[in-house]
C-alpha cells in the first residue's frame, strides 16, 4: 500500500511539471520498445530457502491503440532472469531463465499496469521449460522523443520449486507511429 501511495503522489508531482512543460501529447502511437533493466530480491516456496540478489533484462515489444496521454498496448516481453544464489537445504541453486511472455499493458497519463504469462527457459541448475508470470506497476515519463519508465515488477517462475521476486526495474520507452 505504501508503494501504491509513493507512486500515485509521483504521478501527481510528475504531471504538474510535465503538463506545465507541455511534454505529454496527444499524438497517436501506434507501437512501442521498451529496453529494461531489474533488480530486486528473489525467494522461493522450498523450506530453509535463503532468498537472494535477483537481477533481469530484457525488451517489450507492443502494439499499442490509443494515444501517447492514455493507450492499451498488447505485445511480447522477451528477458533473461537470473535468481543469484538461490539455496535451499539440499544445496546450492543458480537458477537462470530465458522469458518470452505474452503481455498487456494499459497506460493512463503516466502510469502504467502490466501482466504478463508464458514459459520460461531454464537456464543453469534449472533445466526445461515452465510457466512464469509477470506483473508490473509504475509510471513512464514520456520526455521527447524516447521515454523513461520506472516500475516495481514481479516475476514468478513455476518450477520444481516455485521462485518468486520483487524488482525495481528501470527502461527506455521508445514511441513508434506509422
Amino acid at each position: 500500500m505504501c508503494t501504491l501511495t509513493v507512486l500515485c503522489l509521483l504521478q501527481g508531482l510528475m504531471s504538474a511539471a510535465t503538463a506545465e512543460a507541455g511534454i505529454l501529447s496527444s499524438r497517436n502511437i501506434d507501437a512501442l520498445i521498451r529496453l529494461y533493466g531489474s533488480v530486486g530480491y528473489g525467494t522461493g516456496d522450498q523450506p530453509n530457502t535463503v532468498s537472494s540478489l535477483y537481477y533481469a533484462g530484457g525488451g517489450q515489444f507492443l502494439k499499442t491503440w490509443g494515444q501517447q496521454i492514455a493507450y492499451l498496448g498488447v505485445g511480447v516481453d522477451l528477458g533473461y532472469t537470473h535468481f543469484a544464489q538461490f539455496k535451499t537445504i539440499s544445496g546450492k541453486g543458480n537458477s537462470r531463465y530465458l522469458n518470452a511472455f505474452l503481455m498487456g499493458e494499459l497506460h493512463f497519463f503516466l502510469v502504467n499496469l502490466q501482466l504478463g504469462v508464458g514459459p520460461a527457459f531454464g537456464r543453469g541448475d534449472m533445466s526445461g521449460t515452465s510457466v512464469g508470470l509477470m506483473s508490473g506497476l509504475g509510471v513512464n515519463l514520456p520526455i521527447k522523443p524516447v521515454g523513461f519508465s520506472a516500475m516495481i515488477r514481479t516475476d514468478w517462475v513455476f518450477d520444481t520449486k516455485t521462485a518468486g521476486s520483487v524488482s525495481f526495474m528501470l527502461g527506455m520507452t521508445i514511441p513508434i507511429t506509422f
